[in-house]
């Protein structure tokens, strides 16, 4: 192969020889793809993996730690040397045409996996599938479900990133980078790519499910590989509720406090008495999963213990998965009592380009996008009957018995 290949294809691989056998078979069948390479990260087998094969082919090795598939595709992509890195699992087979249909421009692209029992095939008999009509085994109907209401991703929304699978998916390796690859913390099946699938929506960059980029994937899906399968997901839920601040994952109205919320507030507390600061940060705090930012002022004296209220400013971790951001001076809250963080309605406020708008939201999708391409972060400004002023003399007491 090329010794500047466009495509690095980076096979996660722990003590599954047959199946890898069968993946690379898969991949010597991609007739009129882009010139590719193939990094096989292995996760601490007892064996190295034997590869029979002529593709160009690198193994690159990681101590058995548990179960790491998000480390060793870190791994491999270190390794990688492809403009767009290309992620394939061991116990699936690229079907022909899947690399040239999953190379496609800044997208986090998504392939399609069908379910097939190969137990026992031998060579033959795969390659005479890919000329025939297998019989698939059931997938899961909610990842067809979300597809087809999304437009294959196309109209993919903030709860979109439980559409994107590992098992099959491609970027572009300068932006899988830029946003920090798959997060390694997290051991154990599953999670890495919704978490990665949040970041990049998060990020103001699309999503995209190329159907013809077919995978299979060797056996049923995981309700019929595992028994506790209930327990995997929901700790792969646990897992993902400190890092993607989604009701979906984390709950809503749940009290528990996360590093990331899902509102990040900026709140300017200069000029401010202890009673408008007091008053300010608390109407914030109201609306639930909500971080309040006070920039080189100090944490007020009643929120010193208080996770939620930090010094300083809206941090990068924030910035790359929060759904939504405010700025807000310290002397404001909600005329209606439900505090301002839950009004990020679309429907509300006209754009604030002098900047100067007491309170101003953003979504995160939108501020990120914005940065990336050097443009004017587009804030708008809440409609003037959602908030009012607070007095510098105001007496908290009287103000909270109102």
């Amino acid at each position: 192969m090329s010794t500047d290949p466009r495509l690095s294809v980076v096979i996660p691989y722990y003590q599954q020889p047959e199946e890898l056998a069968r993946c690379l078979l898969g991949l010597e069948q991609q007739t009129g793809a882009p010139s590719f390479e193939v990094v096989v990260a292995d996760d601490g087998s007892d064996t190295p993996p034997v590869l029979a094969t002529d593709l160009d082919v690198r193994v690159v090795r990681q101590d058995d730690l548990g179960f790491r598939a998000a480390a060793a595709r870190n791994l491999g992509a270190r390794c990688a040397r492809g403009r767009r890195l290309v992620f394939v699992d061991a116990d699936c087979v690229p079907t022909p045409g899947f690399l040239r249909a999953m190379d496609e421009g800044s997208a986090l692209v998504v392939g399609h996996r069908q379910h097939l029992d190969m137990d026992g095939w031998s060579r033959a008999e795969l390659l005479s599938a890919f000329e025939g009509s297998p019989v698939f085994l059931a997938g899961p109907a909610w990842l067809r479900h979300g597809y087809d209401e999304t437009d294959d991703l196309r109209r993919a929304d903030d709860a979109s990133f439980r559409f994107v699978i590992s098992a099959a998916l491609s970027a572009p390796t300068d932006l899988f980078w830029e946003l920090g690859g798959f997060d390694a913390d997290l051991v154990g099946y599953g999670g890495e790519d919704w978490d990665l699938g949040h970041r990049w929506w998060t990020a103001g960059l699309d999503l995209l499910h190329r159907p013809e980029a077919q995978v299979w994937h060797h056996g049923p899906d995981l309700p019929g590989r595992r028994e506790d399968w209930a327990h995997v997901k929901n700790a792969e839920t646990a897992a993902l509720a400190s890092r993607i601040p989604h009701p979906v994952i984390r709950g809503s109205g749940s009290p528990v406090v996360h590093r990331i919320p899902r509102t990040a507030v900026q709140l300017d507390l200069a000029g401010c008495t202890a009673g408008q600061a007091l008053l300010s940060v608390e109407d914030w705090l109201t609306a639930g999963d909500v971080a309040v930012f006070v920039g080189d002022a100090d944490v007020p004296g009643a929120f010193v213990d208080d996770p939620r209220v930090r010094r300083g400013s809206i941090t990068d971790d924030v910035r790359a998965r929060s759904l939504v951001w405010f700025r807000a001076t310290g002397s404001v809250r909600s005329a209606t009592g439900h505090g301002l963080a839950g009004r990020a309605d679309p429907a509300l406020g006209v754009p604030a380009a002098d900047g100067a708008a007491p309170v101003a939201w953003v979504t995160g999708r939108a501020a990120n996008a914005a940065v990336r391409s050097r443009e004017p972060v587009p804030w708008r400004s809440l409609p003037r009957d959602s908030w009012r002023t607070i007095s510098p003399g105001v007496l908290v007491e009287q103000e909270r018995s109102r």
